[in-house]
């Protein structure tokens, strides 16, 4: 019963973040929701890990268990999908004469600097 526990307690956040991401959200909690789909690829592979372990030791290869493994490698393999590109860079690549751009994140919402300034 605690594998259980444990299995739903790793699916049900991963399966939250899987349609926060599916979604594609413009606006409200999904948005919020989707800043953190890379984690999901933590809680599939824990969810994965403690299903095998229990189809293993149980050597019940038909069972409950293993659609819990299937589920939970099919939603790794999603988001490591997902994912990969963050890890690989560009694709496809700059063309050869691009300009490279510099990107400077600022929050000017909250500071009374000037953005020129800022820039400069």
């Amino acid at each position: 019963m605690r594998v259980r526990a444990v299995v739903v307690g790793l699916l049900l956040p991963a399966a939250l973040l899987t349609t926060a991401r599916a979604l594609e959200p413009a606006s409200g909690f999904w948005i919020q929701a989707e800043a953190f789909t890379p984690l999901a690829i933590v809680l599939y592979a824990a969810a994965l890990a403690v299903a095998l372990v229990r189809v293993v030791a149980g050597r019940r290869w038909r069972s409950a268990t293993s659609l819990v493994a299937v589920a939970a490698l099919a939603g790794l393999v999603v988001h490591g999908w997902w994912f990969a590109p963050m890890l690989t860079g560009a694709n496809p690549p700059p063309a050869p004469d691009a300009v490279p751009l510099t990107v400077l994140p600022a929050n000017l919402a909250q500071d009374d600097r000037d953005p020129y300034e800022l820039v400069r």
